[in-house]
């Protein structure tokens, strides 16, 4: 994971890497009221065209891409069933995209070493633009 800062650079703003966190990785869990663009060679059996992952939570669908896991006919269901999906051309217009820069993201930071070490933030910027949790995760 790496951590950067806004620096001025020969009179310009620029993100400077400043520190790296290799001992961390991180999730994040954003919400979005967006659908999934479904293309039609989002196939069972294909990779990186759909998430391919899902548990479902207290009724709330997580779903996530592993570009080791193809999808399945079971993934692809319950994308259909949760009504996650649309089609990326509808009647000639494209679907819109709402970004909202106000939600806050919940971001769990785990020792690579020792996943029972983790810690939760909660933050409306993105991950590595602000410092991460203090972890003890040795070497």
């Amino acid at each position: 994971m790496k951590h950067y800062t806004l620096q001025r650079n020969q009179g310009t703003l620029e993100w400077i890497c400043d520190s790296i966190y290799a001992n961390l990785f991180v999730i994040n869990i954003i919400p979005s009221i967006n659908k999934l663009f479904y293309f039609p060679d989002a196939v069972v059996g294909s990779k990186g065209k759909l998430p391919s992952r899902y548990v479902i939570v207290k009724g709330k669908l997580f779903y996530w891409d592993d570009d080791d896991y193809p999808l399945t006919e079971e993934t692809l269901s319950v994308l259909k069933k949760y009504d996650a999906l649309t089609d990326m051309i509808h009647d000639r217009v494209l679907p819109e995209t709402v970004i909202s820069d106000s939600k806050e993201i919940a971001f769990y930071y785990f020792c690579r070493n020792n996943l029972l070490k983790h810690k939760r933030a909660v933050s409306s910027k993105s991950a590595g633009y602000y410092r991460p949790p203090k972890l003890k995760c040795g070497n």
